[in-house]
């Protein structure tokens, strides 16, 4: 058992008013997956070496060498991750990373700003609903 929690990281709460928990394992494999890719280095002071460091992506040129080394961070900060790959969308300045992890029976995806950062929650379901929507 776990804490549930947002796209945004925040604790979820139910109807009643109880923090909600989740069991199920891919659901907690993949907040962690999450959480992971969202920390930076050394931010999370009890392990300063954990965490993607995605925000290393930031103002950097839309390009093949900006995705190859996001698909690096991911690799090095996940190591259990199968296979990563990613697509560049240069109408929204982003990369869109298609995450293959042993725990999952599906590709995650996960869309990286180079003006904004990471993207979570509804924003980036919205953005990504829109992408796939319109190619």
């Amino acid at each position: 058992m776990d804490i549930a929690l947002t796209g945004n990281g925040d604790i979820q709460i139910s109807a009643i008013g109880d923090v909600l928990l989740i069991g199920e394992e891919d659901e907690m494999d993949r907040q962690g997956l999450a959480y992971t890719l969202f920390v930076n280095s050394p931010d999370f002071i009890p392990y300063p070496d954990f965490g993607a460091n995605l925000d290393a992506l930031l103002g950097k040129t839309l390009n093949e060498e900006t995705l190859d080394l996001g698909v690096e961070l991911i690799m090095d900060a996940v190591p259990e991750v199968v296979d990563v790959h990613g697509v560049l969308h240069n109408e929204y300045n982003v990369i869109i990373f298609f995450i293959n992890h042993p725990a999952f029976n599906r590709s995650i995806s996960l869309i990286y700003s180079i003006r904004r950062g990471l993207l979570v929650g509804e924003e980036a379901e919205n953005l990504l609903h829109e992408i796939f929507l319109e190619d």
